[in-house]
């Protein structure tokens, strides 16, 4: 309730399918009559949903991706809560890089526009480090088909490090693959984007914690 208003929640699952998500929407514009949107998950479900919020000039909320295609070209009616897949990645590159003190730096994604984000924040950073991407392996959306992404990387390089884009599932099925097949891995560092969510995917690594890491995208502690 705001000022004497009850708020009422819809909600809809769109399965992490881009189709889904924009049939949810439309449903929600022209028979709920919703006048925001609030959280949607993913960035390839919130891609799909962005024609029908840019039509409506209606309110779209806290989703929760940081692709910049929710950034750029500005939207007033976008409002972002968190930060950029850039800013990730570009995090991600520092630490890796200056801290650890790795050159060879591989990517496992998603094979989708999320996916897509997180390669392309990646590559920035790295460029901007005076850096080359040591390969690359991807998997499709939804599923758990993850040995021919990891076969791609240990064929095309010998990583230091490898970034992680996707779901908790598939990449704890990665991870556990990765070291379990490949002694030369495990020393190598797993970094994720945050769009995993760590606690799911600590809980999907049973136990191979070690040289794991999530990013976490928090508020800053002086605002």
């Amino acid at each position: 309730k705001i000022r004497d208003v009850y708020l009422n929640l819809i909600s809809l699952d769109d399965q992490y399918e881009p189709s889904h998500a924009y049939n949810n929407t439309y449903t929600l514009i022209h028979d709920h009559h919703v006048f925001a949107l609030l959280g949607e998950v993913g960035t390839p479900t919130s891609i799909a949903a962005l024609p029908l919020i840019q039509e409506q000039g209606m309110p779209f909320i806290a989703p929760v991706t940081g692709s910049m295609a929710l950034r750029r070209p500005y939207n007033p009616n976008i409002i972002n809560i968190r930060a950029s897949y850039n800013d990730e990645a570009a995090s991600m590159v520092n630490y890796l890089a200056n801290v650890k003190g790795y050159a060879r730096i591989s990517i496992f994604y998603q094979n989708d526009s999320f996916g897509q984000a997180g390669y392309s924040g990646l590559q920035l950073a790295l460029a901007s480090a005076g850096l080359v991407l040591e390969s690359e392996g991807t998997y499709p959306r939804n599923t758990e088909q993850i040995q021919q992404g990891l076969e791609s990387i240990i064929k095309e390089g010998r990583p230091q490090a490898i970034v992680l884009v996707g779901t908790y599932a598939p990449l704890a099925l990665f991870v556990r693959m990765a070291k379990a097949q490949y002694p030369l891995l495990a020393n190598c560092t797993f970094i994720s984007y945050s769009f995993v969510g760590a606690e799911p995917f600590r809980d999907a690594l049973a136990g191979t914690y070690e040289n794991v890491i999530v990013m976490q995208v928090v508020p800053l502690p002086t605002d």
